[in-house]
């Protein structure tokens, strides 16, 4: 605001009448955007004349201040004119400052650079680089540091957050399956490395109307998933904000042998999923339209089950692995980026539940899409070399083939139902949808 103390009367131009003191004759704005503080004993007199008193330019020099930043280098060109010209044309450089912090300074968004990942990729250029004792740091499931001693093997490290309105929806979502979620999306991440869950901290943003009931409920469905995996609760933390969001650090163990990531896959692979796929999405679509869900598809949605018990017979002979969080297209493309290879899915193999094909239908949806694009199924994709298939069939677990991993260079692409060779692109997109 341009605080004028003595006079407040805004000076006017093309038609109304001018201040007599204006030499810019324009209207000058009453705005935040600049403020200039002029001491009360410095006036708008008509009758002073166009040019100030030599003690009144002196007492302005003195009191005139813009607060801001962004108008630092105006100030000295203020003061100057101020000294020349008197007060009265204080007004023409203010309403130019005005002008120029009026056109707001192009900033990026998140979702002009790419969404999530590519925040990631500028981010871990920013921080300090890993110790040697860093096997993996970003870039995965979950972070590896190597531990020594007799047992040796490795520590794993996994945080994942969920936000109300975003994550889950307490219209249709109970704090006790909201508490299930949470949980099993973070095992999930470390089942994704071949290891074990060990110990969890939880941490709480709870608003002023959150009520304990709901608070307790939600640690129940939590702890229901650690007795479930063999999980201590051991701290964490709480405070107060604008929505609920649930935010879970997860520790765990590998051993060298069950240790696997993203960047073990190898030209020749084939890729499977542990199960059918697109079912907490196809009831996500459901819930949103207020359309019946069956109950497969609504207990995959808000009490999803990760795959640790797969994760435990696939970790000694898969070689990559990932949990389908944001579904199969993204996966995909987080193994073959972090392998430096190419891979081509078959749309046709991509299981699929028959309520996710009728959700399909009745949405107006191509059903893979839901597998391809939709996450939150927390399902294991992962890469196998031919020739353990056979051992993997011996172990009696059901997995589905998709795709196979190509050489380093060549595309991800998806193999339509019609033959078509297309880009594989898609997977949620935190930030872009």
């Amino acid at each position: 605001m341009l605080g004028l103390t003595e006079s407040r009367t805004p000076i006017r131009c093309e038609g109304q009448k001018s201040h007599p003191h204006s030499p810019c004759g324009t209207k000058i704005s009453h705005t935040s955007a600049v403020r200039a503080e002029v001491s009360p004993t410095i006036g708008l007199d008509a009758s002073k004349g166009s040019e100030a008193r030599p003690e009144e330019s002196a007492k302005s020099e003195q009191s005139v201040a813009i607060r801001g930043s962004s108008r630092h280098r105006g100030i000295q060109a203020m003061e100057k004119i101020t000294k020349i010209r008197g007060l009265d044309n204080i007004f023409c450089l203010c309403q130019n400052l005005m002008i120029k912090h009026d056109k707001k300074e192009t900033a990026m968004l998140i979702r002009d650079i790419g969404g999530e990942f590519a925040l990631i990729q500028r981010l871990s250029r920013i921080v300090p680089p890993c110790g040697a004792e860093v096997v993996v740091g970003i870039g995965d499931d979950a972070a590896v540091i190597r531990l020594h001693g007799e047992t040796g093997g490795y520590l794993l490290i996994t945080t994942d957050t969920l936000v109300s309105g975003d994550h889950f929806n307490t219209s249709w979502s109970r704090p006790e399956q909201i508490g299930i979620k949470a949980a099993e999306c973070n095992v999930s991440d470390i089942a994704a490395m071949g290891g074990v869950p060990t110990y969890m901290f939880i941490s709480l943003v709870l608003t002023s109307e959150t009520t304990v009931e709901w608070v307790e409920g939600l640690y129940r469905g939590i702890s229901e998933s650690c007795r479930r995996h063999g999980v201590a609760v051991i701290g964490g933390d709480t405070t107060c904000g604008p929505a609920e969001t649930v935010s879970i650090t997860l520790l765990g163990s590998a051993t060298h042998d069950a240790l696997c990531l993203r960047s073990h896959a190898t030209p020749g692979d084939l890729l499977a999923v542990t199960g059918t796929l697109g079912a907490s999405a196809a009831g996500l679509n459901l819930l949103k339209r207020d359309l019946p869900v069956s109950d497969h598809l609504l207990e995959k949605h808000l009490t999803p089950t990760c795959r640790l018990d797969a994760s435990r017979i696939l970790a000694p002979m898969v070689n990559a692995m990932i949990d389908i969080s944001d579904g199969l297209a993204s996966e995909v493309n987080h193994i073959c980026r972090q392998s430096d290879v190419g891979a081509r899915i078959i749309e046709k193999e991509i299981p699929l539940h028959k309520d996710v094909i009728d959700a399909g239908k009745r949405l107006g949806l191509n059903p893979a899409d839901l597998a391809l694009n939709g996450g939150e199924d927390f399902e294991l994709l992962f890469s196998i070399a031919p020739e353990n298939l056979e051992r993997l069939n011996s172990a009696g677990l059901e997995y589905h083939l998709v795709g196979t991993i190509l050489e380093s260079g060549k595309d991800r692409y998806l193999m339509t139902e019609t033959g078509q060779e297309v880009p594989l692109t898609g997977g949620y997109k935190h930030f872009q949808e």
